[in-house]
């Protein structure tokens, strides 16, 4: 499993909730769609940008996961995520891009050296999901900031996306009922799904893990003889799946859970440990809300 080691600066933490502040939220999905053309790839949008505008405007599709499938393209890859001579260490270049693209700030020296070697080890993709799904991003630009703009919004105007908060009726990507890899190296994963209070959630988990090198194969029960101190709930089963909502406090889902969620957020599951490096396989997670 592996573990953000990333810091933030109060001095740009506080420029950044002071931006947000400031500027007002847009409805204008193709000023959004431009100002990430702008940011990520570093050129103006195309006609073939006018589908993430359609797909913005109908709430299809948030800020975030348009920032993400960007960050994730080929095009994105072929032009900023190489290896390069020169580099201490293979992507180092490349992963510094994506602190500046995806975090609007350049990288610190732990977080740098860490999503370095993620990069060799699993590939850019994964240093995309990472940075995205961090509690930095996700506190500086939720659903609709867009980084790197000086605090824009996207002011949601489907049905889909708003509520009191601008995010929390938001479904993302719609990916509620189809299987998400949750490797055993993830401590979260965002699922794309926002629950509402009093919605009727079902996670099912099938597939196995090791939570180390020399370890035995585990399913998402976990290990049920296993508790160790740290963990993200040390009271359970380690190597289980686990969720939250938002910022909730974690539940024990296991292999398959059905319940009615008493808060509402964005859903996260991961892997119930307390270090991540050695850890392998993946866990196939289905989601059906009612």
């Amino acid at each position: 499993m592996w573990r953000v080691v990333t810091s933030t600066f109060a001095a740009l933490t506080l420029l950044a909730s002071t931006a947000a502040a400031q500027q007002p939220c847009t409805p204008d999905a193709s000023r959004v769609v431009a100002e990430i053309y702008r940011h990520t790839l570093e050129r103006a949008p195309d006609r073939g940008a006018q589908t993430w505008v359609r797909q913005l405007a109908s709430g299809q599709l948030s800020v975030k996961e348009l920032v993400r499938t960007v960050a994730s393209s080929q095009e994105y890859m072929e032009r900023f995520g190489q290896t390069e001579p020169g580099e201490r260490q293979p992507y180092e270049r490349a992963v510094a891009g994506l602190y500046r693209h995806v975090l609007g700030r350049q990288p610190d020296v732990g977080g740098l050296r860490n999503w370095t070697r993620i990069a060799q080890q699993r590939g850019l993709p994964a240093v995309v999901d990472g940075l995205i799904d961090s509690r930095e991003y996700n506190n500086n630009f939720a659903e609709f900031g867009v980084p790197g703009s000086g605090g824009l919004r996207y002011c949601a105007n489907t049905p889909a996306a708003q509520s009191s908060s601008g995010t929390r009726r938001f479904r993302g990507l719609g990916t509620s009922g189809r299987a998400i890899a949750v490797g055993g190296d993830r401590q979260w994963v965002d699922t794309g799904i926002n629950v509402q209070a009093g919605d009727t959630v079902s996670i099912n988990a099938t597939g196995q893990i090791r939570v180390a090198r020399d370890g035995g194969s585990i399913t998402a029960g976990g290990v049920s003889s296993g508790r160790t101190d740290g963990a993200t709930m040390p009271t359970a089963n380690v190597g289980g799946l686990v969720a939250r909502f938002g910022d909730s406090a974690p539940l024990f889902i296991g292999e398959s859970r059905t319940f009615r969620t008493a808060v509402g957020g964005r859903l996260y599951v991961g892997v119930n440990d307390n270090f991540f490096d050695d850890n392998t396989g993946a866990f196939n997670v289905t989601v059906a809300i009612n």
